[in-house]
């Protein structure tokens, strides 16, 4: 049975910094087995909409482990309907912080998960954050997808690991089990 729960709402610490450079993580592991390896998904403007949270389940039932960072933590982690309201949450964000989280979950999922991370990936209109991740981590492959493909799960795990957009550096992802 597929679990279909939105967690839009957020974590419980509504506009109390815990800790500065870590965004709480929305994860979703495989249930037939251990996972081989891991992504990192960055959500688009809207937050982590109930169509995000499909995808990552998606890249989940092929394998891998899928962890995407709560941008939008600070403000409670709201999904924004509204195209304004979502241009206007993501504009806000600050890329230093956006890479802190980045970077915070890479460490969570390779040191204390213990699996190696092969991509970090999510919808075109992150395309610079991705760019930025690349570079900070060369190793790893940097994944953007037009918006229609990002939130389509049955794409997710053939997409989001095999294709590339222009301006953003990067290559196949090796599947979880050849890792």
């Amino acid at each position: 049975m597929e679990h279909e729960h939105h967690h839009a709402h957020g974590p419980a610490n509504r506009r109390r910094i815990m800790l500065a450079t870590a965004a709480p993580l929305f994860v979703c592991e495989p249930l037939a087995e251990a996972p081989g390896a891991a992504v990192i998904a960055l959500h688009g403007p809207h937050g982590i909409t109930a169509e995000f949270e499909r995808a990552l389940r998606a890249l989940a039932a092929h394998g891998y482990l899928a962890a995407a960072p709560f941008h939008y933590y600070r403000d409670g982690g709201p999904e924004y309907v509204s195209e304004a309201a979502a241009s206007s949450a993501y504009a806000a964000l600050d890329a230093d912080d956006i890479d802190a989280d980045v970077d915070a979950a890479i460490e969570h999922v390779s040191g204390r998960l213990g699996l190696p991370v092969t991509a970090v990936l999510g919808p075109d209109s992150v395309a610079r954050a991705l760019r930025r991740a690349r570079q900070r981590h060369p190793e790893l492959a940097a994944v953007a997808l037009p918006e229609s493909d990002a939130d389509a799960p049955e794409l997710a795990p053939a997409g989001w690991l095999t294709r590339t957009t222009s301006g953003v550096s990067g290559s196949s992802a090796p599947s979880p089990r050849d890792r």
